[in-house]
């Protein structure tokens, strides 16, 4: 008995999925374009393409000397910025620290500042990545050409 249903119901659902066969006899079937719904008609959507990663952003530092990247933090969106690329021959990191918004302006960023030492002339690269805490995806990627004089 529960075969015949099973049967029945397959045979219905096969019946109303089948390319070419109108929904109703007054509309089209829609068409399915790397899934998504195009009714006829319509143009159908560009492929939309990732966005650009941003621009790095330059910075100089003084050889044998201490100096800070800071990047802004809003606490309710639970995003930590996190050291994820560096050269270690040009540079060493000292300390990250969170540094609190100033009291008047209540929702305003914090800033999370890394502290680094120059270690050697030239320039080099360095990557920051913003993540939730305890989660691989990352949300947000930060890029600074350091250029050690």
């Amino acid at each position: 008995m529960y075969l015949k249903i099973l049967i029945i119901l397959l045979c219905l659902s096969l019946f109303c999925l089948w390319p070419g066969l109108p929904v109703s006899a007054d509309k089209p079937r829609p068409k399915l374009l790397d899934g998504d719904l195009i009714e006829e008609g319509q143009p159908a959507p560009q492929p939309s393409q990732p966005p650009a990663p941003p621009l790095p952003t330059e910075q100089t530092a003084s050889l044998r000397q201490e100096f800070t990247i800071s990047l802004p933090v809003n606490p309710k969106s639970s995003l930590v910025w996190r050291l994820a690329e560096h050269d270690r021959q040009f540079l060493q990191l000292l300390r990250h620290r969170y540094q609190k918004p100033d009291p008047s302006r209540p929702g305003a960023p914090g800033q999370q500042q890394f502290d680094f030492l120059a270690l050697k002339s030239g320039r080099t690269t360095v990557v920051f990545v913003a993540q939730p805490p305890l989660v691989r995806t990352v949300a947000q990627e930060r890029r600074f050409v350091v250029i050690i004089q």
